[in-house]
């Protein structure tokens, strides 16, 4: 059963809209660009677009970037949590220029990837919690200058990368695990 949530927020901003793609079982790609498609001029009201436990790929990632910057740009919060989002995906993620939070928390994103968030200056909160990136992603993520939260639970990152994470973004608070969890995991 595929549930799309989608409602407007009275919190003094009239016309904002919130869409919840709630653990489709199947891809909800068709869904959501079609609603995206059906709202048009209104899509730019969109702030919240959360796809999280479904089975979006980078094809859909795309596809929707081909909608057009319009129609994307006011999203501020986008959760691809436990989605089948890649690297390829993140090419796609600059057409939400107005990006502030970011979960790719459980997705095949690498360090590779990263270079493509560089571009997002309001981006604020970024969560890559056990994902694939490790110290080569420091220079990609030390370019984030306005990041304010940066969540890497259970990645990669070693303690001297961690280190220069912290002396590259001395505003942002850095979330990892203790040093013994860490090693614990490394040694598994």
């Amino acid at each position: 059963m595929r549930m799309i949530w989608m409602r407007s927020l009275a919190m003094g901003v009239v016309g904002m809209l919130v869409i919840d793609i709630v653990g489709c079982a199947r891809s909800p790609e068709e869904s959501v660009i079609g609603l995206v498609r059906q709202l048009g001029g209104r899509a730019a009201s969109i702030r919240r677009l959360d796809l999280a436990h479904t089975a979006v790929t980078d094809a859909d990632l795309a596809e929707l970037a081909a909608l057009g910057d319009a129609a994307l740009a006011a999203v501020e919060e986008l959760d691809l949590t436990h989605t089948r989002i890649t690297d390829s995906g993140l090419a796609a993620i600059p057409s939400f220029s107005g990006l502030k939070k970011l979960s790719l928390t459980l997705t095949g994103v690498t360090d590779a990837g990263l270079s493509a968030l560089v571009s997002l200056r309001q981006l604020t909160d970024l969560y890559l919690i056990e994902t694939a990136i490790d110290d080569d992603a420091v220079d990609a993520l030390s370019r984030l200058t306005p990041l304010r939260r940066l969540v890497l639970l259970r990645t990669a990152l070693s303690d001297a990368g961690i280190v220069r994470l912290r002396q590259a973004l001395p505003e942002t608070v850095i979330q990892i695990e203790p040093a013994a969890t860490r090693a614990r995991r490394a040694a598994r």
